[in-house]
């Protein structure tokens, strides 16, 4: 989430035929092994949905303890193709849950100046779903402090809620900072995957 002093997107070759033989026959072994092969289990976020969003922070503290988390929010619904025929609603809960972030591979890269890093300027070859925009948050004080950057290049911590202006039409998606690269004030590079960073989602009733 972005902090609230900026506002915020083979051909296959063709096999060589051979003669056909006839299958090999099924033993015993072969069958047990077989058997034993199984797909990996995708990573499911842990979800929780909340009251209102005054019960973020005891949620958090409750859930992952207390200590230093990454935070962002984002629209449970965004559009694409607006103001044209094929235009189409997306729900961007399940794209979180599929990929562990709201941001696809035609997110907007905000490069601004003091607060992101500039990819139009110093570009790196990230795609937009492999960074975020997001707060710094410690749950180790009480009450919590967030990253908030004047634009300096810097950014400072402070009692902040970073839940103010949420409505039920807005969820937050929580990181493990070890599993996160901070290259600015706001922005984050995914280590691995934004699955294996993703932590916990949250919602409020609507």
């Amino acid at each position: 989430m972005a902090a609230k002093k900026k506002s915020p997107r083979a051909v296959r070759a063709s096999a060589l035929k051979k003669k056909p033989r006839a299958p090999a026959k099924r033993t015993r072994s072969s069958r047990k092994a077989k058997g034993s092969v199984k797909k990996s289990a995708v990573k499911k976020i842990p979800e929780i949905e909340l009251e209102d969003w005054s019960q973020f922070e005891d949620t958090i503290r409750r859930t992952l303890g207390h200590r230093e988390l990454v935070i962002r929010n984002f629209h449970r619904i965004t559009f694409d193709h607006i103001g044209t025929k094929k235009q189409v609603e997306v729900d961007l809960l399940k794209v979180v849950r599929r990929t562990g972030t709201d941001r696809r591979s035609d997110a907007w890269m905000w490069n601004a100046p003091g607060f992101d890093h500039e990819h139009d300027q110093h570009s790196t070859g990230k795609k937009p779903n492999e960074i975020i925009y997001a707060s710094w948050a410690d749950f180790r004080l009480r009450p919590y402090r967030a990253s908030i950057a004047p634009g300096n290049h810097q950014s400072t911590l402070e009692a902040y809620d970073l839940t103010e202006e949420l409505t039920e039409f807005d969820a937050v998606i929580v990181y493990d900072p070890s599993r996160l690269r901070r290259v600015s004030p706001n922005e984050y590079w995914f280590v691995s995957s934004a699955l294996d960073a993703a932590l916990l989602l949250l919602t409020v009733k609507e």
